[in-house]
């Protein structure tokens, strides 16, 4: 699965073409979209003019339908160590030794 965020989203509705061939290409059902970005989209779209918003809000939704929304709470907001690093935290070091 590919996961959106909104700048990404941004720029397929701006028309970009490496955006937009890259998602035309993929299965609609391939992706997804933490419910924190489509947040953040409907928020922006709603500061414009309603009769602007609108339509772009609609847009959105038809974008949306098919996609897989992701949920994001508190569980999400734990950072985990990624898989590839033996030691994740940015002021580690392997003699022990810290930058802090």
């Amino acid at each position: 699965m590919l996961i959106l965020d909104s700048n990404t989203i941004s720029y397929y509705f701006r028309g970009d073409p490496q955006v937009v061939s890259r998602l035309q290409a993929l299965r609609p059902s391939d992706l997804g979209v933490p419910v924190i970005v489509e947040y953040e989209l409907r928020y922006g779209l709603l500061r414009l003019p309603p009769d602007v918003a609108a339509p772009r809000l609609a847009a959105l939704a038809q974008l949306l339908r098919p996609m897989q929304v992701l949920p994001f709470d508190s569980e999400c907001a734990v950072p985990k160590p990624p898989r590839f690093a033996p030691d994740w935290r940015p002021w580690a070091r392997p003699s022990g030794r810290t930058t802090r």
